[in-house]
């Protein structure tokens, strides 16, 4: 449970009772994870070379931070010839169930979701997690990866880390307590190594 909901939860409930089957830190033991060092400009062309390039790459759930960058990354690999579907919280029902659906069933090979839309969605054979984006929260990392690697099967997950998510990478790595191994042979290794600069809101126009 992410540390967001659990504090709605306890605000919301008197002497809550939480029972965990395994610890939040615990990752797959079948689950192989690597991580890619490269440029967050560069995320797009690394991962269209990579899903074009490795055949293990069977079915994949790609997983971004927001609704926006979901259909912009599906946009980007369809247009690479990469069949993909997205969901997330703007999509109806139906939209979500019928992208499942297709990739269930082979019809697409790659499936771009945010965290949310992502909750409860059950994939057997999901051969690769792959994080676009990594998440701030440890925790999420966990329950990302979570989703391949199950029923004694294999899985793998691939982590792309620009400079300004290095901190996110190191505080995963902590809370698993592993080192995630490092990919050398990158295309597109990382050049950036200074933060961006945060980015300012621009106003809304005011209605006349």
């Amino acid at each position: 449970m992410p540390p967001d909901v659990r504090k709605l939860a306890q605000s919301l409930l008197t002497d809550p009772l939480s029972i965990a089957v395994t610890p939040v830190s615990s990752t797959v033991d079948l689950t192989a994870q690597s991580v890619y060092l490269t440029d967050k400009d560069k995320k797009t062309d690394l991962l269209v070379q990579l899903m074009m390039n490795d055949k293990s790459i069977r079915s994949s759930l790609i997983f971004t931070r927001t609704k926006y960058g979901a259909d912009r990354l599906c946009k980007k690999l369809n247009q690479a010839g990469i069949k993909t579907m997205s969901i997330h919280g703007d999509k109806t029902q139906g939209q979500r169930q019928n992208a499942l659906a297709k990739f269930k069933e082979g019809a697409v090979c790659a499936l771009v979701a945010t965290d949310i839309a992502a909750r409860g969605i059950d994939i057997e054979d999901l051969s690769h997690v792959i994080n676009f984006e990594i998440p701030n929260e440890p925790e999420t990392y966990v329950h990302r990866i979570g989703r391949t690697g199950r029923a004694g099967k294999t899985g793998i997950a691939i982590s792309l880390c620009d400079f300004d998510e290095t901190e996110y990478l190191a505080d995963i790595e902590k809370l698993i307590k592993k080192k995630i191994p490092v990919c050398e042979s990158n295309p597109y290794p990382m050049t950036v190594f200074i933060k961006s600069p945060p980015k300012v809101r621009q106003p809304r126009p005011k209605k006349v």
